[in-house]
């Protein structure tokens, strides 16, 4: 039996976009790869898509997968490519791992097929990674800036007006004042809102089809209003607390 190489990698910390140029160009690199002294073999192409409510579609043309309306309430969840000719195997995998994530995996009868033909396939990938990071690092990281951003204002308060949230004296023993409790939880409530908005702000993986389009074109747009937003306001508070000091 002839030996066989293989070469997988997951990529649980990138961003997938996949929209329909970038599957075209992904499996033509596919085809590419199982193609020997510029003639083409047999490949044996099978697409396999999961949606959010549960059903899945297995076809072996892209363009049935291309065709899908991609609508919200039956949207693509994940996709599975295979492409296979004799022993040669290429099978990439968008958001059907671990946590979502996606995969690579590649089998040939030569190391070197197998090494070339994989990076050529990465390289397809990382035109199809975004420059932010995914959204379960994000949704927790926003999370703990909110708790610290809402934490330090409570502590300010605190400090200026601890009669405001706290008292010695109150019915039950209670060492903390209505308006304390209110800011308590404020403090949760926001953490978790800034942390929930990035979980929205930031879907992964993004399926670029049918309804998918207008969905992600919107989420863009919204993202790239809420940073000019901060943007402007990181610069113009210092700059109306310097006028502010000029003119008091």
């Amino acid at each position: 039996m002839a030996a066989e190489a293989r070469l997988s990698k997951k990529y649980q910390n990138w961003t997938l976009v996949a929209d329909e140029q970038e599957l075209r160009r992904l499996v033509d690199e596919c085809h590419r790869a199982l193609t020997v002294d510029g003639a083409p073999l047999a490949t044996d192409l099978e697409c396999e898509v999961l949606f959010s409510d549960g059903l899945s579609l297995t076809t072996h043309s892209l363009d049935d997968v291309l065709a899908e309306e991609n609508p919200r309430s039956r949207s693509i969840k994940g996709l599975q490519i295979k492409a296979a000719s004799g022993a040669a195997h290429i099978v990439l995998r968008f958001g059907l791992e671990a946590t979502r994530g996606s995969s690579i995996l590649v089998t040939g009868a030569t190391r070197q097929w197998v090494y070339v033909t994989f990076s050529r396939i990465e390289d397809r990938l990382r035109r199809m990674k975004r420059w932010y990071p995914r959204r379960t690092f994000l949704a927790g990281e926003g999370a703990l800036l909110g708790f610290a951003v809402s934490g330090s204002i409570y502590e300010l308060v605190n400090r200026k007006h601890p009669g405001l949230l706290h008292a010695a004296a109150l019915p039950g023993n209670s060492p903390a004042t209505p308006l304390g409790a209110v800011l308590a939880l404020g403090v949760v409530g926001f953490g978790i809102g800034v942390g929930g908005l990035m979980w929205v702000l930031f879907p992964e993986p993004v399926f670029g089809i049918g309804d998918g389009v207008t969905r992600h074109d919107r989420t863009k747009n919204i993202r790239a209003k809420l940073g000019w937003i901060l943007l402007g306001a990181c610069l113009l508070t210092p700059l109306v607390r310097a006028l502010s000091g000029l003119l008091a």
